[in-house]
């Protein structure tokens, strides 16, 4: 995100630019990170506690040693997410799932949600309720995730229905393609085709699961189809 971007959004939401520049001095920074955390509604120790479990899950090589850096990397993001709709408990959230997101270029970032939205018409709140059920998605980059777009799309799915199965399931980005490829065939067969679209469920069931439990309904005298 470039600083104008970035000063809009503090502006947005009533925060001093100024007071960014603070952490620039090391002996200001830990005070000014905690000033800033607060105004913004966060508990400052919570933070710190994800700030550990951040560097905990990176390599030696990936560890922001400086921590002004590392905190204009945080701030950055928690107001990011801020501008793309989400409240203090959902961003945290996001944030304690997985916290390598921080030094991720936000620019970046914001340029693929933008090609997301232009190229594949994803709305704001598609792409909201997408990163709410699947962080990861922040993650992936373009290629990937046109390249598994274009994966689905080969199984016989529009472009429609693929977006329709990636809101209801975006965790589809990052499932092995046999596995997919394994389910949707299974589906297939018992005449379920474009199951993805209905339910998440189909998604996450294991195939010998999944037909366990359509053997019980069938068994039961439950008619099974997509409009049930």
């Amino acid at each position: 995100m470039s600083n104008n971007l970035f000063k809009k959004i503090m502006t947005n939401f009533n925060y001093n630019y100024d007071d960014i520049t603070s952490l620039n001095n090391p002996l200001e920074c830990e005070d000014a990170f905690n000033k800033l955390i607060t105004n913004m509604g966060y508990n400052y120790d919570v933070i710190k506690a994800v700030i550990i479990l951040l560097n905990d899950k990176l390599s030696n090589d990936k560890v922001v040693k400086d921590n002004s850096v590392l905190y204009l990397s945080i701030i950055k993001f928690l107001m990011y997410m801020k501008s793309l709709g989400f409240d203090n408990n959902e961003v945290l959230k996001i944030f304690k799932i997985y916290p390598q997101l921080v030094i991720i270029n936000i620019e970046t970032l914001d340029s693929k949600l933008d090609e997301l939205s232009k190229r594949f018409g994803y709305t704001k709140d598609d792409l909201k309720n997408m990163i709410k059920r699947y962080p990861l998605l922040l993650a992936l980059n373009m290629e990937y995730i046109c390249q598994r777009i274009n994966e689905l799309t080969s199984l016989g799915y529009t472009q429609t229905q693929v977006k329709e199965m990636t809101i209801l399931s975006p965790g589809l980005f990052s499932l092995n393609m046999e596995n997919i490829i394994e389910k949707d065939s299974f589906y297939n067969v018992l005449g379920l085709k474009g199951i993805f679209t209905k339910s998440s469920d189909s998604v996450s069931f294991i195939v010998e699961l999944a037909y366990a439990r359509y053997m019980f309904l069938k068994w039961n005298g439950i008619e099974i189809n997509l409009d049930n």
